[in-house]
């Protein structure tokens, strides 16, 4: 089933239940909150492109109460989740409507840009336009910036699909929240969805090439944390 993610009563659903079927993002976004918290430097602001109804906002002021975030998102419905979740921090939040697939067109403040997040968002993002939205993010990060990339991967060789089916089983097991999907309820899932996912080596790739000394940090199947830092 494709997303839709401008549809209200997709967003509260997608929202309420964001770790089903993925038993890597509680441990990923932990990861993402420890990173945050030793690299965030009074005065800069982070950057979220694809911030979705601001569950990483939250998670990261309560963390880092006086971090400064702009938070970017194309769903009204989306956005609308974000304004409620985070009423109570609206002077350290600017959300901002805006496609980050069409990099040129969004309208950012002008800020210190420290760190920038992409939270399971770049696999919505058509192939050709993955380059530009990393080349904006190089030239709007401040020299020595970090990015911070959580996405999902293509799971591509299908001579590995038993391998994998097996390490699914065992995620789903340890999960804290399960999903209740057999292996096959993943692959079925994952083929009709309209994403543009690509292997860790690709994303590895495009970051080198944007500029950003890039490395992976954690991977589980086909979730990863990778990071990209731009030269001082």
């Amino acid at each position: 089933m494709a997303d839709d993610w401008l549809n209200p009563d997709f967003a509260r659903n997608w929202d309420a239940s964001a770790e089903v079927g993925n038993p890597a993002r509680a441990q990923q976004l932990d990861l993402v909150r420890s990173l945050v918290v030793a690299e965030y430097r009074p005065g800069t602001v982070i950057l979220d492109l694809g911030a979705g109804s601001g569950q990483v906002e939250a998670m990261l002021l309560e963390a880092r109460p006086d971090a400064r975030i702009v938070a970017v998102d194309s769903s009204p419905a989306m956005l609308a989740l974000a304004k409620e979740r985070l009423a109570h921090a609206a002077d350290n939040v600017a959300l901002v409507a805006g496609d980050f697939a069409e990099p040129e067109r969004i309208a950012l403040p002008r800020h210190d840009y420290g760190i920038a997040l992409l939270i399971q968002a770049l696999h919505h993002v058509p192939h050709e336009r993955k380059r530009r939205v990393l080349a904006m993010l190089a030239r709007t990060l401040s020299p020595g910036g970090l990015l911070i990339l959580v996405d999902r991967l293509a799971l591509e060789d299908a001579s590995l699909r038993p391998v994998q089916a097996s390490m699914w089983e065992w995620l789903e097991r340890r999960a804290a929240i399960k999903s209740g999907w057999s292996a096959a309820d993943l692959f079925r899932r994952l083929a009709g969805k309209e994403d543009h996912t690509e292997s860790l080596e690709a994303h590895l790739a495009m970051l080198r090439e944007a500029g950003f000394a890039a490395a992976c940090l954690q991977l589980e199947l086909n979730r990863t944390v990778l990071v990209g830092r731009l030269p001082r």
